[in-house]
């Protein structure tokens, strides 16, 4: 009962000063925490807005696609053309002129074909890549004609890809309906079946923003596979220097059999 006595003793002597101290102390790591996430919040809109701003700013880019007569669209249609360009047409970035992209030979691409872009670095391949994607535009071009199938839809994989911050599983669907019988061969074919068994959650494994935990081999694969999982919306397959961090019986199994 004394030391009983004593508590009691003691809790009343506590002041309204120090029972703040005590409930600040306590709660204190609370809002440093509170504050940290604010800060870095601010930080990402502050970025984003940037871009966003950045990108409202550019120049819009006319459409001037292409002047080409209908029975001429007509027929490259019937013969499943996707892509015609003629000799001596020029594209380029911008207006300033540094960089020019000029054919010197007509560049015919149909459907169904399987078309190699090779060449030293710097030569021009992946601009040829953004002009499919109509990232670039034409320029001055001596002949009226070309044709670039605007309804067919395109699957691309850059040598830089870019995944969700989201499982393995869901980059690959990139929202398409789950087949099991497709996404197994899709995993198969890519060569991701022991990595993804290796991971914790296997295919639900969260990439992050960075892609920790992923090679960048792994991070290719996956980005491919999301590609070959579409297959069915796709009518041209763009893989700029997909490859290249693959290794050579990888390359093989991914070719023969994608």
């Amino acid at each position: 009962m004394k030391i009983r006595g004593n508590e009691i003793k003691s809790i009343r002597s506590i002041t309204i000063l120090d029972a703040f101290c005590v409930f600040f102390w306590a709660f204190s790591c609370i809002g440093i925490s509170a504050i940290t996430f604010m800060i870095a919040g601010m930080s990402m809109a502050k970025t984003s807005f940037q871009r966003v701003n950045q990108f409202l700013q550019k120049q819009k880019i006319v459409d001037t696609q292409f002047k080409i007569s209908q029975e001429q669209i007509n027929q490259l249609k019937s013969n499943n053309t996707f892509l015609h360009i003629p000799k001596d047409t020029s594209f380029c970035y911008d207006d300033s002129d540094k960089f020019n992209l000029l054919f010197e030979e007509n560049l015919e691409i149909k459907k169904g074909q399987l078309v190699m872009i090779t060449g030293p670095t710097a030569c021009g391949k992946s601009t040829l890549v953004k002009l499919l994607l109509q990232e670039i535009r034409f320029k001055n071009h001596k002949n009226q004609d070309i044709y670039q199938n605007q309804d067919q839809s395109i699957s691309y994989v850059s040598q830089n890809n870019w995944l969700m911050n989201k499982s393995i599983k869901d980059n690959i669907l990139f929202f398409s309906t789950y087949n099991k019988e497709k996404y197994e061969k899709i995993i198969k074919i890519t060569q991701l079946e022991k990595e993804i068994q290796q991971l914790e959650g296997q295919d639900d494994y969260i990439i992050g923003p960075s892609c920790q935990g992923l090679s960048g081999g792994q991070q290719q694969r996956v980005a491919i596979a999301r590609a070959l999982y579409n297959y069915e919306k796709s009518d041209l397959f763009i893989f700029d220097d997909s490859f290249s961090s693959l290794d050579n019986v990888v390359q093989i199994k991914i070719f023969q059999e994608g």
